[in-house]
C-alpha cells in the first residue's frame, strides 16, 4: 500500500499558494543562466512577440525562461487565435504606433520587411537577439569557462574577449587539457569548485545535450552560465521547446493540474522562475524520494491523479528522462504531449549514436544485434520467411521515438494475416535517400530480400549541396582532412525532388537487378507542404517559412515525377485531414502509423 499524506483542500489551497510564491532558492541544486540580461533601455517597455509559427513560440519560451516578460501576441492574420498564455493575440496594426511597445520577431527576414512596412517605428522592431546585453556577473566578476570541447572553448573565449569580461582562466572537463585555448592560466576543477564563490563559471559545450557535460558536479547550488540568450543553448532542444509551449497552453486551456515531476536537475530553479513568470499556479511538486519540507511529495501519488486532468512536467536530469518516462507511463499517463512534456523531447529515446565509416553514423542499438548488424528484426529468422527490408530515416525507425514504428505495426498486421514473414527494419533517425541507397549496397545483399520498401522524401526536401555524402560524413572529413577533401557529385543543375527520384531509380534497379526482390517507394506525408494552413496549424507545424517554402515546392514536383513510375506511391497528402496525428510536422503517433502500416499492407499483399 503506498503511503499517502491525507491532506485537507484548505491545506492543498495553502501548499499551492506557497509554491508559486516562495520558489525563489526553494532548491539548493545547481542552475543554467544565460550570461546575458534584458538591455536596460526596453525595460520600460511593453514587449509583444510576434507569433507565426513555431520557432516564435520557441523565441516566447526562451524570454520566459529568462524572466522576462511578455505582454502578448501579434501577426498579420485576419483569423482570429484569441490568446496564447491567456496573453492576447492581436493583428499588428492595433499596437504597432503604441510608444510603449516594442515588437520582437525571431527571424531577421520577418523583422526587416516589418520594418520596410512600418519605417518610422524601425527602431521599436527587434530581433531577438538585439534585446540582450551581458550581464552583471560576467561583465563585472571574475570568468572561469568550464569545457569538455577545445574548439567551443576558444568560440566562448573569444566572445568574453569582446566583451572584456575578466577571463581568470579555464578548465577542463574530463580528459581535455588547455594546451590550445587562450587563456593566462589553466584550472583543475577541484580548484573551481573549492573557491566558486569567487569565479563565474561559463561552460562552453559542444554535446547536443550540454547538461551531459556538468551531471558529475556535486550539487553545491553553483550558477552555471552558457553563452548564449537562452539557457538551452542547444539546437537539438529547437524542437522541443516549441512543443511544450503549445501543449502547455493547451492543459491550461482545458484547466488542468500542473504537476511537476523532478526537484534535483539543472532546470528546477529555472522551472521554478518560469512558471512564475508566466503566472502558471503549480499545483504539486512530485518526485522519486519525498521532501516534506520542501513540499515535494512521492511521484507515486500521481496514480491517484486522474490522466486526463493532469499534465506533467518532467524535470529530471538527461539520462534519467527515459527511465522518468516510463514510469509516469505505467501510472497511467500514456500520452506525451496531452499529458506530459519536458525539456528534453519526451517523444525521442535518443539512443547513443556510433560514427559510421561509410553512412555518416548509426543508432547503437541497431548494432547490438547479432542476428544482422545495422537492422531491428521483427520475427523469427529463416530461410523459408518471406523477408521485408524497410528503409528510410526517423519516420521508420524503431530507435528514435516512444511510439510503436510503421514496420512493427505491419508485421504485426501481416502475422495476425496469416503470413510467414520477416521484416528487417533499417531505418536510421536522419538519414536521406542517399544515405538508404549506400544502406542497401552495403548491408542488404546479405540478407537476401524478397521485399524492399524505402519509406522516404522528408529528409530530401531540403537542397543538399553533395546529395550523395551524408553531411554527418562531411563534417567528420573536414576535421581530419581540411580543405583537401573531394565530395563527389555536386548538385547544381538537377532539383532536389529530381536527385531523390533517381536515388529512388537507383535503389529499384539493385533491389530488382542484383537482388532479385520487389521494391516499392512511398513518398511519405509531411503536414507542413499541406496547400492551405490555418492560423494554429502554421503554430504547430512550420517552424521557418524557408522549410515550408522547400516543402510546397519538393511535393508539388515529386506529385508530378511520381506519376511516372508504377513502383512509387505518392502518399504525400496521405494525412491532410488528419492533423492530430502528427505531434510535430512530420512524425506521428502510433495511430497514424497505424494508418501507414494498413496503406502499405494494401499495396504488398498480392505479392507476398
Amino acid at each position: 500500500m503506498l503511503n499517502l499524506i491525507e491532506r485537507t483542500e484548505e491545506n492543498e489551497i495553502q501548499n499551492k499558494s506557497e509554491i508559486n510564491t516562495n520558489y525563489r532558492g526553494r532548491f539548493e541544486v545547481n542552475t543554467v543562466k544565460s550570461m546575458w540580461k534584458l538591455k536596460e533601455e526596453y525595460k520600460l517597455y511593453h514587449i509583444f512577440v510576434w507569433l507565426e509559427n513555431q520557432i516564435d513560440m520557441d523565441m516566447f519560451i526562451k524570454l520566459s525562461f529568462s524572466g522576462i516578460m511578455v505582454e502578448g501576441f501579434c501577426n498579420n492574420y485576419t483569423e482570429t487565435m484569441g490568446s496564447f498564455f491567456g496573453k492576447p493575440i492581436v493583428h499588428i496594426a492595433s499596437i504597432i504606433y503604441r510608444e510603449d511597445v516594442l515588437l520582437v520577431c525571431f527571424e531577421d527576414r520577418k523583422k526587416e520587411k516589418l520594418r520596410e512596412k512600418f519605417s518610422e517605428k524601425k527602431d521599436l522592431l527587434l530581433s531577438y537577439d538585439e534585446l540582450f546585453e551581458i550581464c552583471d556577473q560576467i561583465k563585472y566578476g571574475k570568468v572561469v569557462v568550464l569545457y569538455d570541447s577545445v574548439k567551443e572553448a576558444q568560440r566562448v573565449v573569444k566572445k568574453l574577449q569582446e566583451y572584456n569580461a575578466n577571463l581568470v582562466g579555464t578548465c577542463a572537463l574530463g580528459n581535455g587539457n588547455d594546451t590550445q585555448i587562450l587563456s593566462e592560466k589553466s584550472f583543475a576543477l577541484e580548484e573551481v569548485l573549492a573557491r566558486e564563490n569567487q569565479y563565474n563559471i561559463v561552460l562552453a559545450s559542444s554535446k547536443g545535450y550540454y547538461e551531459k557535460s556538468i551531471l558529475d558536479l556535486p550539487n553545491m547550488n553553483i550558477d552555471i552560465f552558457v553563452p548564449s540568450e537562452d539557457i538551452f543553448y542547444s539546437s537539438f532542444l529547437v524542437i522541443t521547446i516549441g512543443y511544450l509551449g503549445l501543449y502547455l497552453n493547451k492543459a491550461l486551456r482545458k484547466g488542468k493540474k500542473i504537476i511537476l515531476y523532478g526537484t534535483e536537475s539543472y532546470f528546477t530553479n529555472a522551472w521554478m522562475n518560469f512558471l512564475h513568470t508566466l503566472g502558471v499556479n503549480l499545483d504539486k511538486l512530485v518526485d522519486n524520494c519525498e521532501n516534506m519540507q520542501n513540499m515535494v511529495y512521492s511521484v507515486y501519488e500521481l496514480a491517484y491523479e486522474n490522466p486526463k486532468d493532469t499534465y506533467i512536467i518532467i524535470n529530471k536530469e538527461v539520462n534519467k528522462w527515459s527511465e522518468a518516462c516510463e514510469l509516469i507511463e505505467s501510472l497511467g499517463f500514456s500520452d506525451f504531449n496531452e499529458m506530459y512534456t519536458g525539456l528534453y523531447a519526451v517523444s525521442y529515446r535518443h539512443l547513443p549514436y556510433i560514427t559510421d565509416i561509410s553512412l555518416g553514423y548509426v543508432t547503437s542499438e541497431l548494432l547490438k544485434n547479432t542476428e544482422c548488424e545495422g537492422f531491428r528484426i521483427y520475427g523469427e529468422v529463416g530461410e523459408e520467411k518471406y523477408k521485408i527490408v524497410t528503409l528510410g530515416g526517423s519516420t521508420t525507425t524503431s530507435e528514435a521515438f516512444r511510439v510503436p514504428c510503421w514496420p512493427e505495426l505491419l508485421f504485426k498486421k501481416l502475422i495476425e494475416e496469416g503470413h510467414e514473414i520477416v521484416i528487417y527494419n533499417g531505418g536510421v533517425d536522419g538519414y536521406t535517400a542517399a544515405d538508404e541507397l549506400h544502406k542497401l549496397i552495403r548491408d542488404v545483399s546479405c540478407i537476401k530480400p524478397d521485399l524492399v520498401i524505402s519509406f522516404s522524401g522528408i529528409n530530401n526536401r531540403r537542397r543538399s549541396v553533395y546529395p550523395y555524402v551524408s553531411s554527418h560524413l562531411i563534417n567528420v572529413f573536414e576535421e581530419i582532412c581540411h580543405d583537401g577533401l573531394c565530395k563527389g557529385l555536386k548538385n547544381e543543375v538537377m532539383s532536389t525532388a529530381q536527385i531523390w527520384i533517381q536515388q529512388e531509380q537507383m535503389m529499384r534497379e539493385i533491389s530488382e537487378n542484383v537482388y532479385n526482390a520487389k521494391f516499392i517507394c512511398f513518398v511519405q506525408p509531411v503536414y507542413i507542404s499541406k496547400e492551405k494552413l490555418l492560423p494554429w496549424e502554421r503554430l504547430q507545424f512550420v517552424n521557418v517559412d524557408g522549410n515550408r517554402e522547400f516543402s510546397l515546392k519538393f511535393r508539388k514536383e515529386v506529385s508530378e515525377l511520381a506519376k511516372q513510375f508504377a513502383w512509387m506511391v505518392d502518399m504525400q497528402d496521405f494525412f491532410d485531414e488528419y492533423p492530430d496525428v502528427f505531434f510535430d510536422s512530420m512524425h506521428v503517433y502510433e495511430k497514424g502509423n497505424q494508418m501507414i502500416a494498413d496503406e502499405i499492407y494494401n499495396y504488398i499483399k498480392e505479392g507476398l
